[in-house]
């Protein structure tokens, strides 16, 4: 009997159109905020390596979205790590929610 699958999506599964860095650097810069492309790209992928399991058993459907969303904004912050953003706040609302074209 089969209990359960797992998938490594990302990079797996399916992968960004374009770099994560370029798709924060092109937002961050809707906020005044200029940051080379491949800056961005590698210290995404180092604060998403080191992030810890996005994985939270037992928890309510309420919980894990404030969970997810904490997760996520901690790997951005590390992204973003000493690099004056006085208006970080509404562009990681809207780096989270904007469309990131992925290809399957």
């Amino acid at each position: 009997m089969v209990k359960g699958i797992f998938f490594d999506a990302g990079d797996t599964l399916f992968e960004a159109a374009k770099p994560i860095g370029q798709f924060y650097s092109q937002t961050a810069e809707k906020y005044g905020v200029k940051v080379n492309t491949a800056f961005l790209d590698q210290r995404f992928k180092v604060a998403f390596k080191e992030a810890p399991p996005l994985s939270f058993p037992g928890v309510t459907q309420k919980e894990l979205e404030s969970l997810e969303y904490h997760w996520w904004k901690n790997i951005v912050s590390r992204v973003f790590d000493g690099i004056d953003f006085p208006a970080f706040d509404p562009f990681f609302e809207a780096a989270l929610y904007d469309t990131i074209e992925v290809r399957i």
